[in-house]
This record gives structure tokens, C-alpha cells and sequence, in this order.
């Protein structure tokens, strides 16, 4: 490379790396428990179903 001159310019570039490190660190223990917990309610709920409803109609014979 030619160095500068009156007629020409000069740079000189530069970079910048970066480097990460991510690192676990334990803070607090949790611990889970299942539990089963029994209740009585009373609650009032609509319930559906199906009904079959015969008729009988008698005719007359004769």
C-alpha cells in the first residue's frame, strides 16, 4: 500500500469483538408436592336426557 499523499487520503479501520458468557447460578431450591385434597360441595347444575314416550291408541275392529 502506497502511503498518503497531499492528493490522497488514508484510514485506518478497526473492529471490536465481542464476547459472551452466560453461566447458571443456583439462587433457591423449590420443591413441588403433589397433594390430593378432598371437599364436598353442593352446586346446582342443569342436567339433559332422553325420554321415549309411547302412545297406544285403540281402534276399533268391525
Amino acid at each position: 500500500m502506497n502511503a498518503p499523499t497531499e492528493d490522497t487520503a488514508g484510514m485506518v479501520r478497526h473492529e471490536e469483538h465481542l464476547h459472551v458468557h452466560i453461566e447458571t447460578i443456583p439462587r433457591e431450591v423449590v420443591h413441588v408436592e403433589k397433594v390430593i385434597v378432598t371437599e364436598q360441595r353442593t352446586l346446582t347444575v342443569e342436567v339433559r336426557r332422553e325420554e321415549l314416550r309411547i302412545t297406544l291408541f285403540s281402534r276399533g275392529f268391525g
